[in-house]
């Protein structure tokens, strides 16, 4: 015990090293057992390492039915703030949380199922046995959200970390025993996670082949003569990334396909969600002003946002596409129906 914390930073500062984006920490020590055993803890240390890392941490929130916001049951690191953490709490087959686990609408994210899970187990366990065992508590539930990570990453590989967690966190399926036990009152939901990162633009690349090249910059300039592009097509053809498709960006183009060293965005992958039209991360009301000003021809929107605004993914903005955003905005549907 005496080196707990400073192994938790050797490790924290490896998966760094290593260019790891993803860590489960099914593991965690409290205050008052640290102060019980008169044992040397950093914790602001541990804290500084986490948060300095370019690592999404999953961490269990515990197995004690504590509220880890109150001061006397802080416990290390799923109370910890850092904004590269996400704790988990577990629920049970009822979709609803499990009598042991711990809670707080501050430290604790979410919820994920960790009641009756069958899973792997240390094979001194299994002795001649499997190593498998069917298993409960916030060690069953931080894996799942750990392995939702894992499942978007490999979708979009270039989702930052901060991209990731707000993804998971903003497609939780709300659950009305969870409100005022975890911060966000709901319970994972892989499938409207991913439903969020299909909106993936290869910059430069027109046609979505993967490839950028002569037939890219083509369609570029066939749309500046007066052709049409699809709305993901316009947000590929933004190369200078300044929301709207004109001469500079076929000038960059250019310039980049003859060799010419410039500064652009060409080959890199940007990241739509569907309905957040304003790009800040969270589609709320003023994603649906933006698209009823659009609509009512009071407001003009840029050719990147209308990727975002087609709520249906037909490549046209209408009032279909307001109703869609005003439902999902107020609950009354869990997605938007985009294409992809």
């Amino acid at each position: 015990m005496n080196n707990w914390a400073s192994t938790m930073i050797k490790a924290v500062n490896y998966a760094d090293a290593m260019d790891i984006k993803i860590v489960n920490i099914s593991l965690g020590i409290y205050k008052f057992t640290i102060e019980g055993g008169n044992w040397p803890f950093d914790s602001n240390a541990l804290n500084d390492a986490i948060s300095q890392a370019d690592v999404l941490f999953i961490v269990a929130a515990g197995n004690e039915t504590r509220n880890i916001d109150d001061p006397e049951n802080t416990i290390y690191p799923a109370s910890y703030t850092a904004e590269n953490i996400i704790t988990v709490a577990n629920t049970n087959g009822e979709d609803t949380l499990y009598q042991s686990s711990n809670f707080g609408a501050v430290s604790v994210d979410l919820a994920a199922p960790g009641t009756n899970i069958y899973s792997t187990i240390p094979t001194y366990f299994a002795g001649q046995g499997e190593p498998y065992d069917i298993k409960t508590g916030t060690s069953m539930s931080a894996p799942h959200v750990a392995g939702a990570a894992a499942l978007l990453l490999s979708a979009n590989p270039s989702l930052t970390t901060q991209q990731l967690k707000d993804i998971i966190l903003s497609s939780v399926d709300v659950i009305p025993s969870l409100q005022g036990k975890v911060a966000t009152g709901g319970r994972l939901n892989v499938a409207k996670a991913m439903k969020k990162i299909r909106s993936t633009v290869k910059i430069g690349d027109l046609d979505g082949n993967g490839e950028i090249n002569q037939l890219d910059f083509d369609k570029l300039r066939a749309y500046l003569l007066g052709s049409s592009l699809t709305y993901k097509q316009l947000a590929a053809a933004d190369v200078n990334g300044d929301g709207y498709v004109n001469a500079l960006d076929l000038n960059i183009f250019n310039r980049y396909l003859s060799g010419i060293s410039v500064t652009s965005h060409i080959g890199e992958n940007r990241i739509y969600t569907y309905g957040d039209i304003d790009n800040n991360g969270i589609v709320n009301q003023s994603d649906y002003i933006l698209i009823s000003n659009y609509i009512n021809g009071t407001g003009t929107l840029s050719d990147a946002s209308l990727l975002a605004a087609d709520a249906n993914g037909d490549n046209t903005i209408n009032q279909t596409d307001r109703y869609l955003l005003e439902d999902y905005i107020s609950g009354e549907i869990a997605n938007l129906p985009v294409g992809n």
